[in-house]
């Protein structure tokens, strides 16, 4: 049988060589163009050819706007590399991608200094060893959000929620933001489903157990 041309593509990417998964066409120009100036060789690779890669050690390079974020993570941890996260202000997004098994975090801010020494930690398979770092390990008590599906919230069910916490109620959360009464109460509901709750009060007695939102894990 003919192999698919994925497979031989993905096939033929070195152990050691950084895998960049970023969807976005020009930050990953960008960025494969960054690596080969700190003397690392990148080669992008699109979510959905993860699955044919070859398991060989190495750093991984996932920009947290990629979709599905979590299985190409869990996806290239399965393949031995070693995860780093891209954009770790995105609080909500990086607890998902710990909870698949990232090791470490850059912030879109931080400059190529930071960049190389977590390439460094990820080529060692290290995660632990950076202490005096920048792109030191993700706080561990974003982990407390694994499973609780307050990793699986948009951006705008988040805000719902913080509202939800500082005692606002729907009516209000519409009219602070502008749209209607529905668009909210779709949005109330669709934090419960995914929070596995009866209720509002259920919902914010949850963020309350973990410490969410997520800035207060700084």
């Amino acid at each position: 049988m003919a192999v698919e041309e994925p497979q031989r593509r993905m096939g033929a990417i070195g152990a050691g060589e950084v895998v960049v998964v970023e969807p976005r066409p020009l930050p990953a120009a960008s960025l494969i163009a960054l690596l080969g100036t700190l003397g690392w060789s990148g080669v992008r690779v699109a979510p959905s050819d993860v699955e044919y890669l070859r398991g060989r050690p190495g750093p991984a390079l996932v920009s947290l706007v990629t979709g599905p974020l979590t299985e190409v993570v869990a996806g290239l941890v399965a393949r031995q590399r070693t995860v780093v996260a891209l954009g770790s202000e995105r609080r909500d997004a990086l607890a998902a991608a710990v909870a698949a098994g990232a090791r470490l975090a850059v912030a879109d801010a931080d400059g190529p200094g930071e960049l190389a020494a977590c390439l460094r930690l990820a080529a060692a398979g290290e995660a632990d060893g950076g202490r005096s770092l920048r792109p030191r390990p993700v706080p561990r008590r974003l982990q407390s959000l694994a499973g609780t599906g307050l990793e699986t919230l948009t951006a705008r069910e988040g805000q719902v929620l913080e509202a939800l916490i500082v005692g606002r109620r729907p009516s209000e959360i519409a009219a602070d933001r502008f749209v209607s009464i529905t668009t909210v109460r779709n949005q109330v509901q669709s934090i419960l489903t995914k929070l596995n709750v009866h209720s509002q009060l259920e919902a914010v007695a949850l963020a309350h157990r973990v410490g969410w939102p997520a800035q207060a894990l700084d």
